[in-house]
């Protein structure tokens, strides 16, 4: 049941980085919002200490077996000590899928990505 809680907590992350790309772009012109980063950070955790707790505490039973303190530290401390860890590799790798263009050395030269290219090629042919 704990790998139902990553799940979760994966998707809420994939979630909430669109999320935050979509707002860095309407609200605050293209420019990255640090705030927003460490709201993604508990939001995740959030999601998977409730989906832990839900699953392995109530539902299988360790809530009673083990205790509150336990289940606690296993709900909240270890995952953020894990998140805190992966979460700035994932939110760069996010950010450069995302991005529609690669820079190159010229400074006024980018290079669109060839998934968006080939977009706008299929539209031209309809």
């Amino acid at each position: 049941m704990q790998v139902l809680a990553i799940l979760l907590s994966c998707f809420a992350l994939s979630v909430a980085l669109v999320v935050q790309w979509r707002l860095e772009r309407e609200v605050n012109n293209r420019k990255q919002a640090f705030v927003l980063h460490f709201a993604n950070v508990m939001f995740t955790l959030m999601v998977y200490s409730t989906a832990y707790v839900a699953f392995i505490g109530i539902v299988g039973g360790q809530l009673r077996a083990r205790g509150w303190g336990e289940v606690f530290i296993k709900a909240y401390v270890y995952p953020f000590v894990v998140l805190l860890l992966v979460y700035p590799i994932i939110a760069v790798a996010f950010r450069s899928w995302i991005r529609p263009y690669i820079r190159t050395a010229q400074p006024n030269v980018v290079v669109i990505k060839k998934r968006y290219w080939q977009k706008t090629e299929l539209r031209e042919r309809e």
